[in-house]
């Protein structure tokens, strides 16, 4: 935790400014940089003697070999002024591990130049060694005025370094409301009042929690519930209507309303001008005859004022109708046909493009484009133009579709609390339509072309979101996922796999895509490094083979480079697995630092490993890439 330098002054403010004063000679050898930059938390073990290391960056016109001086304090918690600094460590690295030894004492540290006092960090760090939670918080929340909730937070002890307030949202999950650290709370059993205003009428649901750094644990109050009455509502609208349309044709009056500080939703009414009125948001209305028409649209709620919105339209002669333009099949493959057929009604003219030009108002025709292609049939009077339009994709032969391929996508727990999940993003850097599958393989068999698929289709140019793409599948687990272009260029994808579960967020990894080409094969070998500390993270192994399916060998070496296992294995076409390096290894338990080296003996196939954080589940993905 960063201490800004006037609440810092206030613990240490005394003894440090002696220190300043006794140490006022100021040497020529002094950095010309009046302070030194970031000085930073880096890592802490969790137990008593505790471990803390600092970084920091070297002031300006620092010489090489500078001698820092990293000064410590104690004070017994953190409402107590803290003691006067000492030189715990001199270094020439701007990197230093201090040891808290006693349980139950606040630390605070800071860095300054030897023999240039006034060349320092700007301000403390505060740690502790506490073994012991804080106790709970006290909370107190009542409704003081409309619209608005006081929460009052009390901290019985001094042993809470951040105490939070949070208040559950419309979806049950709580979020931060008001943040709290001690030099808010200090002295124990201070009162901090924190007013939640704007609120609408309605029951709003509080609880708070308090931690100390030395044991991380969130201590939990009560769930306290208010009622608040009186809220303030506000209420806006506004309406999308064209301005003209011709008689006959399907309209739509399209109603937006926008609220703030209100409870439930509003309503709306619409009227046309012909007598008719709707209450649908996005209505469709159509006008039998031409004339100009005023139209009016209302939106209610209870508590607000209404919002009126007005408008004029105007209704030319009907135009041309199409009663019908269909295809025998819109989805043919290379080289095949489709027959078009329609039918029109008050058109003196009727045509139908690219490439069929004029045809009677009623008829068929067979058609056999080479691409995807959107034909329109445009139906044409003195009154104006009636279109209708119809795509025919047209797709390659089965197996000879440009495909790529994201090899790991996953919905599902994980271990220490963890749910991960897969968003995956396309883009099409084409300047033409795109379209095509996103075809999930499931763990652990041989993947086709019938396993679940999602169609896509991409302007030019465009990105699209697929966010948690196996839930939009209707699936769940662990597989692979090919991108095949079925008409136009291959997409670029990319897959995000991240962990839900977090309380702060969520952590991941990206995964490129990965083409044909990019797979090893036969007489390739890769490369798998495993963490050097197997007991923080967790390693596992994957791979993805292709159409001819993959015989692989895998040879496990010590950090030393010396050969402890070998094993090889024949795996199907497009298979997928991801196992455990222990349960693919055999059973072979990692000491950190091993290696995984990868030959192909037949076929192709991805091959990757995965590492998790044990603590934030944070994971990271490597590829097996083909060895120069």
């Amino acid at each position: 935790m960063r201490v800004s330098i006037s609440r810092a002054w206030s613990l240490s403010g005394m003894a440090l400014a002696l220190s300043l004063l006794a140490t006022s000679n100021l040497g020529a050898q002094c950095p010309t940089g009046t302070s030194i930059a970031n000085f930073r938390y880096v890592d802490a073990t969790s137990t008593t003697p505790r471990q803390v290391t600092y970084a920091w960056d070297a002031p300006a016109g620092a010489a090489e070999g500078t001698i820092y001086e990293v000064m410590g304090s104690t004070s017994p918690d953190y409402c107590f002024p803290s003691s006067s600094y000492d030189v715990v460590e001199e270094t020439t690295a701007t990197l230093e591990t201090v040891t808290l030894n006693t349980s139950g004492v606040v630390y605070q540290f800071y860095v300054r130049v030897k023999g240039c006092p006034q060349v320092s960090t700007p301000g403390t760090w505060v740690d502790d060694s506490f073994q012991v939670p804080p106790t709970a918080p006290l909370l107190a929340a009542v409704a003081s005025a409309s619209g608005q909730v006081d929460a009052t937070l009390t901290q019985d002890d001094s042993r809470t370094a951040v105490q939070v307030l949070e208040r559950a949202g419309a979806d049950g999950v709580f979020r931060a409301a008001d943040i709290n650290y001690y030099y808010d709370i200090c002295p124990a059993g201070s009162p901090k009042t924190f007013q939640d205003s704007g609120l609408a009428t309605g029951t709003y649901t509080y609880r708070a929690w308090a931690l100390n750094q030395g044991t991380s644990r969130r201590v939990y109050s009560e769930v306290v519930p208010v009622t608040v009455v009186g809220g303030t509502c506000t209420l806006g609208c506004s309406a999308v209507v064209p301005a003209a349309a011709p008689a006959g044709t399907p309209i739509t009056f399209r109603a937006t309303t926008a609220t703030a500080g209100c409870a439930g939703a509003a309503t709306v009414s619409w009227s046309f001008g012909d007598g008719t009125i709707s209450t649908v948001t996005n209505a469709v209305h159509t006008y039998a005859s031409p004339g100009i028409y005023s139209w009016a649209l209302t939106a209610s709620l209870e508590g607000a004022a209404p919002c009126l919105r007005t408008g004029v339209l105007t209704i030319a002669r009907a135009l041309p109708a199409i009663e019908f333009f269909t295809a025998s099949s819109t989805a043919i493959e290379t080289g095949g046909s489709t027959t078009l057929s329609w039918a029109t009604s008050g058109a003196s003219d009727v045509r139908i493009e690219p490439g069929v030009g004029g045809v009677n108002g009623t008829g068929y025709i067979d058609v056999s484009p080479l691409q995807t292609t959107t034909y329109s049939l445009f139906a044409t009077s003195p009154s104006g133009t009636t279109v209708r339009r119809l795509q025919i994709v047209v797709r390659a032969s089965a197996g000879t579709a440009p495909r790529s391929t994201l090899v790991t996508v996953v919905s599902a727990p994980g271990l220490h609390g963890a749910f991960y999940r897969t968003d995956v993003q396309l883009n099409n850097p084409s300047t033409s339509s795109v379209y095509g599958r996103l075809i999930y393989h499931p763990k652990e068999t041989s993947g086709s072309d019938s396993d679940p698929t999602l169609v896509y289709a991409l302007a030019p140019g465009q990105t699209f979101d697929y966010r948690d793409l196996l839930t939009i599948h209707g699936v769940s687990g662990n597989g692979s996922l090919d991108v095949v272009a079925d008409s136009g260029a291959l997409p670029m994808a990319r897959a995000r796999v991240f962990d839900s579960g977090g309380l702060l967020g969520t952590t991941g990894a990206s995964e490129d895509a990965r083409y044909e080409g990019d797979a090893l094969v036969a007489g390739d070998l890769g490369v798998l490094l495993a963490p050097a500390d197997p007991r923080s993270y967790r390693f596992s192994i994957g791979l993805r083979t292709l159409a001819s399916g993959a015989t692989l060998t895998f040879v496990l070496k010590s950090a030393s480079g010396v050969p402890l296992k070998t094993i090889t294995r024949s795996y199907a076409p497009h298979y997928y697995m991801q196992a455990s390096s222990e349960a693919f290894l055999e059973g072979a338990v990692l000491q950190g630092n091993e290696s995984v080296t990868v030959s192909v003996q037949a076929g192709s196939a991805f091959v990757y490993g995965t590492v998790a954080d044990n603590t934030t589940n944070d994971p990271s993905i490597q590829f097996a890439d083909r060895l120069p």
